[in-house]
Order: C-alpha cells, then structure tokens, then sequence
C-alpha cells in the first residue's frame, strides 16, 4: 500500500486542517501533561489520519477493529474532549487513539502493527530518552504515509511530543512550565 499512496493533502487543503486538529489535541494534552505533575497518570497515543468518515478502511496498521460506539464519538474541539481522550487512554482501552481528520474520534485501545523491520529500527533510533513502546509506536506510525501526525503523552515524562514522518516536530515539558521555562505550547 505504501508505494500507491499519493498526497494529495495539499492540493484539497488537508494540510491545514491536520495542522488545525494536531493543534488542538496537542494543546489538549498539555493541558493534560500540567496536571500529570501531581496526577502521574497514563501515557496517550493520538493517531491523526483521513479514516473515510469514521469507517477505519485505509488502517491495515490496526491489530483490532476497536471503533467506539457512536455515543463516544467525540469531537475534538468539545469542551470535554480532553478527559475523554484520558479516559480513552486508560484500561481497558489502553492502545492508540484515532482522530479523523475532521475532528471526531473514531477509535480507542487500537493496537498498532509495525511489521516493517527497517522502520521499526528507525523508530527506536528516533526514540527519546526514557521512550518505551508507546513512543515507538507513534514514531513508527508517524512514518506511515497514509498517517498526518501522532501525538505522544509520555507516562513517564509527562512530556507530549508531535511526530511528523518520524520527526519531532513540536514537544511540551510540564516540568519546563512549572519551572517558568519557555515551552512550546500552542
């Protein structure tokens, strides 16, 4: 599938909205990463992607077919779509968050496949400091060219990173802000 994938992202005005929705999420979760300093809680994983108006049928790198019931559908610019994605984070969901490029998550507790041996080296050699799987996971998934963005909480650091194509693009450290350390919160 990797070598018939052609984006056409830029000329139907996708990279925009991507940029819109990984803003918001990425704004979310360090939100959700200020609190991680007293809470310590779950690591997530947000996978952005065009999943076809919510029917996940260009994700062959999905284990299991984890759709949530129409009544957890959110949109990601809900008020209270944060502690939904926490709460989707956590058991018995732990596993990936999928967020469709218009803003509605579409799945929770997804398993990533990464069958690729040379990406799956990549994605360790790009791996932050005190990475674990999660972190693997999403640098893995960032590469796929049908994916826009993921969006990695550590569990760890509290830390929330923004891959792009297995680059970092954009990381916030809740201990930086607290600190009174300049960040790069959006």
């Amino acid at each position: 599938m990797d070598d018939l994938f052609i984006d056409v992202s830029e000329v139907l005005g996708l990279k925009e909205e991507e940029q819109r929705i990984s803003d918001i999420i990425f704004s979310k979760l360090s939100k959700i990463a200020d609190n991680w300093i007293n809470e310590k809680g779950d690591g997530i994983l947000v996978v952005i992607g065009n999943f076809y108006s919510g029917i996940i049928n260009n994700m062959d790198f999905i284990s299991n077919n984890n759709l949530i019931t129409e009544d957890d559908k959110i949109w990601i610019n809900d008020e209270s779509s944060g502690e939904k994605l926490k709460q989707f984070s956590t058991e018995p969901n732990d596993g990936a968050i999928l967020v469709h490029l218009n803003g509605k998550v579409v799945a929770a507790g997804v398993n990533l496949i990464m069958d690729d041996k040379q990406k799956l080296k990549a994605a360790r050699e790009a791996n932050p400091p005190n990475g674990g799987m999660r972190h693997i996971a999403g640098i893995y998934t960032s590469m796929r060219e049908d994916v826009l963005s993921v969006i990695v909480m550590s569990g760890e650091t509290g830390k929330v990173t923004l891959w792009k194509n297995g680059s970092r693009v954009k990381i916030y450290d809740p201990i930086k802000e607290k600190n009174g350390d300049k960040n790069e919160r959006v």
